[in-house]
């Protein structure tokens, strides 16, 4: 992607990722397929040592 709608698509990650860094605790959950994504997401999150609930 190219233009402002990717620059803003970055500047969004590098929020979500300054987050989700200083976070003691990160809560996912889904229902239906969203909770395949979300054991999904947790199982990476472990896998990089940060906690989640």
């Amino acid at each position: 992607m190219r233009g402002p709608v990717a620059g803003d698509n970055r500047a969004a990650v590098a929020q979500a990722v300054a987050l989700l860094s200083d976070a003691r605790q990160v809560g996912i959950f889904g229902i239906g397929a969203s909770g395949i994504l979300a054991e999904y997401t947790a199982r990476l999150f472990s896998r990089i040592g940060l906690p989640r609930t």
